[in-house]
C-alpha cells in the first residue's frame, strides 16, 4: 500500500534513527535481484526456470512489480489515476462551468421554490439548453450524493474518438427535486445518446425515474458492486491511457480522480475506493466520469418506425411513459412510472 503503512513507518523512523546515532533496531531492502543473488531459484508457476525479466513481464503493472519486487514506498503505489495521466488528458480552455450549467442550477432552484408553495410542477423549458441543440453525441455520468457526498453530472460529447467534458455540474446538498429537474433537462437535449446513473441507495428512485421518463435505452442505472466499480474504473483508465479524453484544468477534479486506490484484499481480489474528504469528497467526480465513459462504450440507438395501425402486444407487457410519448411533466407526475398494456382485441386500456 505504498507509503501507507506500517512498514514505511518503521523504515524511515530507523533511517532517522541511523543518522542519530540510534541504532535499537535495523532495516535491510531485499530486492527480487538481490534474492536471486543470495541464492533464490526463481521459477514459473509451472516449476520452470525464469529471469526477472520474465517475471516483470507475466505480471505487466509497472507499478506493482517496482512495489512488490523493487521494494519501493511509492506514493502512486496504490493510485488508479497517477497525477502524470491525469495532467497528459487535462485541456486548458475547457470550461468547468459554462453559463447554460449556472442557468440550470438557477432555475432548477427557483422551480424547487415555487413547488414547496404551489405543489405545481411546471413543464420542462425546451429553450433553456437552447446552446447544447446543436451538439451531439452526449453521452453523460451521475455519481448521487446528498448531504455528505457531492451530486457530480459529468456530460461528454464525442469529437471522432476523443471525449470532449461539456460541463462538470457539482451539486453540494441540493434537494433531489432540483438534481433530478437538472438531470431531466440534459436527458431531454436532442444530442443525447446515453447516461449512466449510480443507482446504489439514495440513486435507486432517481435513476428509477429516469429510466421510466426517458426510456432505459437512454438511461442505464449502474449499481455499485465490486465488479462494476472494477469495470467503471477500468474503462477510465483505458479512455486516458489512449489519450480518448479532454478534461477540464481543476486542482479539486485532478485530486478526485487521483484518490481512487486500488487495494488487495485478503482474499486476492482488488477493489477500487478513496478515503472521504472534504477536498475531493468520496471520488465523486472520478465515479461521475466513470459512469460517463461506460455510457460512451455501450452501443445505444433509437429504433424509428412507422405504425402499421395493427396492436401486437405480449400479455402483461409494459411500457415506459413519459416525453417519449409526448406526455408533459405534469402529465407524468400525474400518471405514475408505467402503464400496463393490454391483451390484443382488449377494448381499451385499463386505468391507472
Amino acid at each position: 500500500m505504498g507509503k501507507s503503512n506500517q512498514a514505511y513507518k518503521l523504515w524511515t523512523d530507523w533511517s532517522k534513527r541511523m543518522e542519530a546515532g540510534d541504532r535499537q533496531y535495523s532495516c535491510r531492502k531485499v530486492t527480487i535481484f538481490d534474492a536471486i543473488a543470495g541464492g533464490l531459484v526463481l521459477k514459473d508457476h509451472e516449476g520452470n526456470l525464469c529471469t526477472p525479466e520474465m517475471l516483470k513481464d507475466a505480471l505487466g503493472d509497472d507499478e506493482a512489480w517496482q512495489q512488490e519486487y523493487l521494494c519501493e514506498f511509492l506514493d502512486e503505489a496504490t493510485a488508479w489515476l497517477s497525477h502524470e495521466l491525469i495532467a497528459s488528458v487535462e485541456v486548458e480552455d475547457l470550461e468547468l462551468a459554462p453559463t447554460w450549467s449556472a442557468r440550470l442550477l438557477e432555475e432548477a432552484t427557483e422551480q424547487h421554490r415555487l413547488y414547496l408553495a404551489t405543489k405545481r410542477v411546471p413543464d420542462l423549458d425546451p429553450q433553456l439548453l437552447a446552446d447544447l441543440h446543436h451538439v451531439e453525441p452526449i453521452y453523460g455520468g451521475m455519481d448521487i450524493g446528498r448531504k455528505r457526498d457531492l451530486t457530480v453530472i459529468w456530460p461528454l460529447v464525442q469529437v471522432a474518438a476523443l471525449l470532449r467534458s461539456l460541463a462538470v455540474l457539482e451539486l453540494a446538498r441540493q434537494p433531489f427535486f432540483v438534481q433530478q429537474r437538472i438531470l431531466f433537462h440534459l436527458l431531454a437535449l436532442p444530442g443525447v445518446r446515453r447516461f449512466c446513473i449510480d443507482s446504489t441507495g439514495i440513486g435507486a428512485q432517481l435513476a428509477e425515474s429516469a429510466q421510466d421518463r426517458f426510456g432505459a435505452w437512454k438511461v442505464e442505472a449502474v449499481d455499485f458492486t465490486a465488479a462494476s466499480k472494477e469495470a467503471l474504473a477500468g474503462a477510465i483508465k483505458q479512455r486516458a491511457e489512449d489519450r480518448g479524453l479532454a478534461l477540464p484544468v481543476s486542482p479539486t477534479i485532478r485530486n478526485s480522480l487521483h484518490s481512487v486506490k486500488r487495494i488487495q484484499t485478503t482474499t486476492g481480489h482488488f477493489r477500487f475506493d478513496a478515503e472521504r474528504s472534504e477536498q475531493t469528497g468520496h471520488a465523486d467526480h472520478f465515479w461521475a466520469l466513470a459512469l460517463a465513459c461506460q455510457a460512451a462504450s455501450t452501443p445505444a440507438f433509437r429504433i424509428e418506425f412507422q405504425s402499421s395501425g395493427q396492436t401486437r402486444v405480449a400479455a402483461d407487457a409494459y411500457e415506459p411513459v413519459g416525453a417519449g410519448r409526448g406526455m408533459g411533466d405534469r402529465e407524468f407526475l400525474q400518471a405514475g412510472a408505467r402503464r400496463e398494456l393490454v391483451r390484443r382485441g382488449a377494448e381499451g386500456p385499463r386505468g391507472f
